[in-house]
């Protein structure tokens, strides 16, 4: 174990007790209420922006952020409110410890895959081992197992980089 794989661990242990502290429920939530913040922003900010046009006086320019920004944090904060009234039926369900230990597996599963895609991306940029020695990388436990694990989970994803980037 070198210090990479410490670097790595220690973003692992982070997330996976905050995961702990908040709960599969919350993060589940918190995971959700992106994902449908971000849809229903997309989808949904026309409708707001009428009423945004029609009850205050704001430059055209700015409707559109405006919009998306209110129907998101309208979607945020209503997913938040139904998790937290979930938590609360499982809390009196005597399912606390299961929902907290249940979190922190999901909270450490969410910081694997983000390490993974960003030691991918190193991987894809520092051939030379500029920012991390290339006998470093292949001396290390995680850094290999972890750099293909998001390439296994979404195979397509560095062609997806390569469309994003170029």
């Amino acid at each position: 174990m070198n210090f990479i794989d410490i670097i790595i661990v220690i973003p692992i242990l982070w997330f996976g007790f905050k995961g702990f502290r908040k709960g599969f429920i919350v993060e589940i939530a918190s995971l959700a209420a992106l994902m449908l913040g971000i849809w229903g922003g997309i989808h949904f900010s026309n409708f707001v922006a009428e009423y945004i046009i029609k009850w205050f006086t704001i430059k055209s320019d700015y409707v559109p952020l405006i919009s998306f920004s209110v129907t998101f944090l309208l979607i945020v904060i209503l997913v938040f409110l139904i998790a937290k009234l979930v938590e609360k039926i499982v809390k009196s369900a005597g399912l606390g410890l299961p929902n907290r230990l249940a979190g922190a597996v999901l909270g450490a599963a969410k910081s694997i895959l983000i390490i993974s895609i960003v030691l991918l991306l190193l991987n894809k940029y520092d051939h030379s081992g500029l920012l991390i020695k290339n006998e470093t990388k292949t001396q290390s436990l995680l850094y290999k197992p972890l750099t293909n694990l998001i390439v296994a989970i979404y195979p397509s994803i560095t062609s997806t980089f390569e469309k994003v980037i170029n």
